[in-house]
């Protein structure tokens, strides 16, 4: 596998692979089966086996972007399209994977900056999410009645059927100095066969990583206090660097940290890492990243 990974990591980007079609129906009927499995248990069907979908992933994206320009774990930003993808495919591995109960969202929340775009917010433009209307109207008529703050999604998330715990209380802001309590802190039964969305402003820590970054030491605390039946998901990102390079990297470099070599999927503008314990746990993973790939055909995985 590393072997397979080096030689990723060398080649150029080439033209995507054709996608094979789904043996099982139309995107449409995989979406209305899994929401059909949130509103009648509280999580979503067991994923089923799915055709090979892999893309390489492009060196420098028309979206790629570094930390001075990353428009993250604000308030200002909750609701745009990043958020469409992030909370969409939360939705959608909850209900694909059996062994997970609840979602534990840890927010790293910053201050708003003085930019005044407000994120991006065009939906139709969005490469994942869009075929969750409900999501989709909810996002919307939050950014539209000036209620954008992060606090609103567990509303969303209850209203489908899901048991979600919200790290700390949503309002103050994560800070240098308090981060090991922040993080010392997770109730210890959130961690077990939970779906962890470790959301920091940037991503994984860099050199002169501050608190707009999620630090390796983080990452290898929550993994060892994490429950067999978890799946741990990291928001990170795309920087502008060589990008198999980069995540040739990044996949060694949480390997060696956790012992789990992570699966990934992207937009090719932000990506999330992926890491479990469990054998098991990691094909309903793989399966379901497959499902959603053929919901978003734009979409990128490991």
């Amino acid at each position: 596998m590393e072997g397979a990974l080096r030689a990723k990591g060398r080649r150029l980007a080439s033209e995507p692979k054709a996608v094979t079609p789904s043996p099982r129906g139309g995107a449409q009927e995989a979406r209305s089966g899994v929401e059909g499995a949130l509103r009648a248990k509280g999580r979503r069907l067991a994923s089923e086996s799915a055709v090979v979908i892999s893309f390489p992933l492009e060196e420098q994206g028309e979206n790629a972007l570094d930390g001075q320009e990353a428009q993250g774990m604000k308030n200002q930003y909750f609701g745009d399209i990043r958020d469409l993808f992030k909370y969409d495919l939360a939705l959608h591995l909850l209900g694909s994977i059996k062994r997970l109960d609840r979602f534990l969202f840890i927010p790293m929340l910053t201050p708003d900056d003085d930019r005044s775009d407000g994120g991006k917010t065009a939906y139709q433009r969005a490469r994942a999410g869009t075929r969750n209307r409900e999501l989709v109207e909810f996002l919307r008529s939050r950014v539209e009645q000036g209620r954008r703050d992060v606090l609103e999604i567990t509303g969303y998330f209850t209203s489908r059927g899901v048991e979600m715990h919200m790290h700390g209380d949503g309002k103050a802001f994560f800070t240098q100095r308090g981060r090991a309590e922040y993080f010392g802190s997770i109730d210890q039964r959130a961690l077990r066969s939970s779906l962890i969305l470790l959301d920091p402003d940037i991503g994984l820590e860099v050199r002169d990583a501050d608190e707009k970054h999620l630090m390796y030491s983080e990452v290898k605390q929550l993994c060892r206090r994490m429950g067999y039946n978890s799946l741990m998901m990291i928001f990170q990102y795309l920087p502008r660097e060589n990008r198999p390079t980069y995540l040739y990297r990044r996949v060694m470099e949480l390997k060696q940290l956790t012992g789990d070599q992570p699966e990934y999927i992207s937009d090719n503008e932000i990506i999330f890492f992926f890491i479990c314990k469990n054998p098991s746990l990691k094909e309903e993973l793989v399966a379901a990243l497959r499902e959603y790939v053929r919901l978003y055909p734009d979409l990128l995985i490991s």
